[in-house]
């Protein structure tokens, strides 16, 4: 005969458990709760799949009396509660199957009478009544031996439609520390208040959540995930559709990483993150839809923990019923946290049938913030694909972002841009420390680069616009500035440029403010001699003139003369003659054989 101890066992490995219920309720409640197995079933503790009876006592009692690392299980059905199911530390309540968006499977359902739980006052904190379907509570409200961990929710439906919105009752909410939790495959349809939430008591938090496949539809409450209270967590493939608020609330969530989750058809934003610490949190493939007004909103208050976008894509977001607005799919607001975006994706479009206002307005919007950099990306918004909307420290735009602005049958797309920020190409290299180089541009040996420059500065700008300027500290203006028309203008750093030097002309290099001066002895000017040259040499031939070929002489040459080796009859030299452009002469006294060098300067 096949006891009822091996019978479970058998059970529990064959995934049979709806039937050991019915052959477990059988032999009697008492029997079935001294069943030496780790999964123990709620319906030997009395809990009613029809949803006829209230379940609340019975699922509690059967949770209760899991051991450590135990499951208690509700098998496929409904299952009434009027107050909260509370599950102790390393405890799983397990379902036959957590819905998605459809009441199917296994749900628990509050009634409309739902009442809260009263936790007693404690040293830091007065008596509160916390409302939710299911409750985890820290080792003190909860009077636990041991600290609140390792909870486990999994394939489960909580269907809250049975409560009024008179009677806000959250689905999942931890109270003070409780960590280690994980909730996989779960649905919560309809709460009345928030989908999934946390609260701080005796001066802790939740922290250390891992939640995957969880959808939180429409929440009625302000939130649909309110997880500011829920650190160092990680969310995967978790979903709010529908709610009457946000669709998630992110605040101070330090060590956060939220992967493939979503935000649809949210009355407010679908995402609204705030930050006020140090800590950092990721976004990574999350996306969001139709939601009433940002797709993602980040605004904070003294932050200075990085938020990191990655590879996200906000859809249709900024219909605020119909009426549209100056709404983005991405918008930073007054954040004094880095935001880092990369390779993130905003779109335009209507209701799903075509109809209603297209949206959003900007594909991203950024006013007001410390430091935002995009790097690549594609921005789209029916005014503008890129908004800066001013006041912004440092916002910095990659070469690789693209931009599309107007509806769905006509955008006009921006492809081509440059590193900089959207007011103007501005790139900064702050050098910490001592002998650090700021930019080096290396062509690689034995590449050849005749036609085309290692470094190009472009302005659309007028000549005298400057391209460079460079300054040290503590200086009140500029030392050097190169201006587009090429000229290079030097100051002391206290005041105006005093010096200039550059080109002046066709073939002109020069100052028109300055004096030449080698302050150096030892260095001086010095000049290429040859044909058609400024400077040469030349031996007289007495009384008889010299023609010297040049055709660097003008009529307004100034020719010096200078004996350079006396021979002869030396005597006075002088300039007989010139033929502007082509050639000038010279002569001496009868007898006179001297060597003269000569140099032509033409007055400024």
């Amino acid at each position: 005969m096949t006891s009822r101890r091996s019978l479970l066992r058998s059970a529990a490995v064959v995934g049979g458990l709806t039937t050991v219920a019915s052959t477990a309720t059988g032999v009697g409640v008492a029997a079935a709760a001294t069943v030496g197995v780790d999964w123990v079933l709620a319906t030997s503790y009395g809990a009613d799949p029809t949803g006829a009876a209230d379940s609340t006592s019975a699922i509690n009692a059967a949770l209760a009396a899991t051991p450590v690392g135990g499951v208690c299980y509700l098998p496929a059905g409904t299952y009434a509660t009027s107050a909260p199911i509370v599950i102790p530390p390393s405890v799983t309540l397990r379902g036959s199957h957590g819905a998605h968006l459809d009441t199917i499977g296994c749900a628990i359902k509050p009634s409309a009478g739902f009442a809260g739980l009263a936790v007693a006052a404690s040293a830091t904190d007065p008596a509160t009544t916390y409302s939710a379907v299911v409750l985890l509570l820290d080792q003190t409200s909860g009077g636990y031996s041991v600290v609140s961990n390792e909870q486990r929710i999994i394939d489960l439906t909580l269907d809250c439609s049975h409560l009024p919105t008179s009677n806000p009752v959250n689905g999942i909410q931890a109270v003070g520390l409780v960590h280690g939790v994980s909730v996989d495959n779960v649905a919560i349809l309809d709460p009345s208040a928030r989908g999934v939430c946390g609260a701080i008591r005796n001066g802790r938090n939740p922290y250390s959540w891992r939640m995957t496949r969880v959808t939180v539809n429409g929440a009625r409450g302000p939130y649909g995930f309110n997880v500011a209270e829920i650190t160092d967590s990680t969310f995967v493939d978790c979903e709010a559709i529908g709610s009457s608020g946000s669709g998630w609330y992110i605040a101070d969530d330090g060590n956060g990483h939220f992967t493939n989750c979503r935000a649809e058809w949210s009355g407010r934003h679908g995402f609204e993150v705030h930050s006020g610490g140090v800590s950092s949190c990721t976004f990574t493939a999350c996306s969001t839809d139709r939601n009433g007004y940002h797709g993602m909103l980040i605004e904070d208050s003294g932050g200075v923990g990085p938020i990191v976008l990655t590879g996200c894509m906000f859809n249709r977001d900024g219909r605020n019923n119909g009426a549209g607005g100056a709404y983005a799919g991405l918008a930073v607001t007054g954040s004094s946290s880095p935001i880092l975006v990369a390779n993130c994706i905003t779109a335009v479009h209507a209701d799903d049938d075509g109809t209603g206002v297209q949206s959003p307005q900007y594909g991203i919007s950024v006013t007001g913030s410390t430091y935002v950099a995009v790097d690549g990306g594609f921005y789209w918004g029916t005014v503008a694909g890129w908004h800066d909307g001013g006041s912004n420290t440092y916002l910095r735009r990659g070469p690789n972002v693209g931009e599309a602005t107007g509806p769905v049958t006509g955008p006009t797309l921006a492809l081509a841009n440059s590193w900089g920020t959207s007011g103007g190409p501005t790139v900064t290299i702050p050098l910490a420390d001592a002998d650090q180089t700021g930019l080096v541009v290396a062509n690689a040996a034995g590449n050849s680069n005749v036609n085309q420059p290692l470094v190009l500065l472009t302005s659309g700008l007028s000549g005298a616009d400057a391209l460079i300027k460079a300054r040290v500290a503590g200086d009140s203006s500029s030392r050097v500035i190169l201006s587009a028309a090429g000229q290079l203008s030097l100051g002391p750093g206290t005041g105006g440029q005093d010096t200039s030097w550059g080109r002046l002309g066709p073939a002109q290099i020069g100052s028109t403010d300055s004096d030449l001066v080698v302050g150096l002895a030892g260095k001086g000017l010095k000049i290429k001699e040859g044909a058609n040259a400024k400077m040469g040499v030349l031996t007289l031939k007495g009384a008889t003139a010299v023609t010297v070929p040049t055709t660097e002489v003008t009529a307004n040459s100034r020719i010096f003369l200078t004996v350079q080796q006396a021979a002869g009859t030396v005597g006075p030299v002088y300039v007989s003659g010139r033929v502007p452009g082509s050639s000038f002469s010279v002569q001496g006294q009868a007898g006179d054989t001297s060597t003269v060098a000569w140099m032509i300067v033409e007055p400024a």
